[in-house]
């Protein structure tokens, strides 16, 4: 089985990579709410752990390669896809129509995604062997 410490690892890592994404780049993600993009990035760093062969250093049996570069391309993905910060305010209507449609674009991909990784992880759990003995052999 495994140890569950991944677990506590992914959600380390998308802490850390969260408070950089938001305090440095001062980047708060889709809707503008950071929570959004650390539920995401806690899912896909999660779901990378476990299906990315291990490599990097080992924390308390946990490799934390993969779960940084996933988190950290989930991360710039969210930075790509959602729409920058507008620096002045414009009263356009088209602009207006332009954002609401990004906006339901930008949420049908988040919950796409969403659950393409909760299906990931149930299935990477899924697929890891029953026992130590099965790993060896």
């Amino acid at each position: 089985m495994t140890n569950f410490y991944e677990i506590a690892a992914s959600f380390i890592m998308a802490l850390i990579i969260t408070v950089f994404f938001s305090g440095v780049l001062k980047h708060k993600g889709p809707f503008n709410a950071i929570w959004l993009v650390f539920v995401t990035i806690f899912l896909a760093s999660w779901a990378g752990y476990l299906w990315i062969k291990p490599f990097g250093t080992m924390v308390l049996g946990v490799s934390v390669g993969p779960i940084f570069v996933v988190g950290l391309i989930f991360a710039f993905i969210l930075a790509a896809v959602t729409a920058p910060v507008s620096r002045k305010k414009v009263e356009d209507l088209t602009i207006k129509e332009e954002a609401s449609a990004n906006t339901l674009a930008i949420g049908i991909f988040f919950w796409i995604v969403l659950i393409i990784l909760v299906v990931a992880i149930a299935t990477g759990y899924y697929r890891m062997p029953v026992n130590s003995q099965q790993l060896v052999n």
